[in-house]
């Protein structure tokens, strides 16, 4: 699962234009309002919950990784636990 600390700090940031990709649909979101930061904020939750639940369900394990951070730690990390798994 990719993380975007961005994502989290919207506190009246503008006009943003969003693409979702699985949809293939374009909308211009105004996180200056507070109304929309919770919804976002709402969605983001629900969508990292739906992709464990899945992932959980068809026993794919899940790797963290921030955007703003170094992806090698994370991955040596996951690779080891699962190596042990094994």
């Amino acid at each position: 699962n990719i993380r975007d600390a961005r994502e989290e700090q919207l506190n009246g940031s503008g006009l943003f234009r969003l693409w979702d990709q699985e949809r293939g649909v374009e909308r211009v979101v105004d996180f200056g309002s507070r109304e929309a930061r919770g919804r976002f904020a709402e969605y983001t939750r629900q969508r990292d919950e739906q992709l464990k639940s899945l992932f959980s369900r068809h026993g794919v394990d899940c790797v963290d990784i921030d955007t703003q951070s170094d992806y090698i730690k994370p991955l040596s990390l996951f690779f080891r636990s699962r190596a042990k798994r094994l």
